[in-house]
């Protein structure tokens, strides 16, 4: 079975029934152009777009980049086929970790010292002219070709060439975090 198409979400172990029809029907949308996979989902009051690539026949890997609300959510998102059914696994980033640590720090000095004591031993081995350098020459071999393909109509208007430079940095940087750690 073909791992695109538009999939209803019929359930969920994180929200209601409820929740998940919020505005629409929840559903994701996978699509096949080139060799990746694009998409795009809906689940209670988040939606946003999916772009990533499959690992054989029934199982794909993404990033998503969306709305929670009225909040920015992204990270990566794994969708598996099952006989004829798609699990689909949305991982937040440390965006949305630095808002959820961020509530019991401040609730206390002596917790929110303990975290900042975790994130600097978590974070020591970090050389910022290594990240810079990978960053800068993954810039650098970016072709404008690839930017005016990128710089399309979405489901929420059109990407500007700059709009999908800027993202393609973003997404440089994502890498970079999601292959370190």
């Amino acid at each position: 079975m073909d791992i695109t198409g538009v999939w209803d979400v019929v359930s969920s172990p994180d929200f209601d029934d409820d929740y998940l029809r919020t505005e629409v029907d929840p559903y994701v949308k996978l699509y096949q152009v080139g060799s990746r996979l694009e998409g795009e989902y809906h689940l209670g009051l988040q939606s946003g777009d999916l772009e990533g690539r499959p690992e054989g026949e029934d199982r794909a890997v993404f990033r998503f980049e969306g709305m929670d609300e009225m909040d920015p959510a992204d990270g990566t998102a794994v969708a598996t086929l099952v006989g004829d059914r798609l699990i689909f696994v949305l991982s937040y980033g440390p965006g949305d970790a630095l808002s959820i640590l961020r509530a019991p720090a401040d609730s206390g000095e002596r917790l929110a010292r303990r975290i900042a004591e975790i994130a600097v031993a978590h974070l020591h081995e970090v050389d910022p002219e290594e990240v810079a350098a990978v960053l800068y020459d993954q810039l650098d071999a970016l072709e404008v070709e690839e930017v005016w393909d990128r710089a399309r109509e979405t489901r929420c208007g059109y990407v500007e060439p700059g709009e999908a430079a800027d993202q393609a940095g973003h997404r440089n940087l994502k890498e970079l975090y999601y292959e370190r750690y």
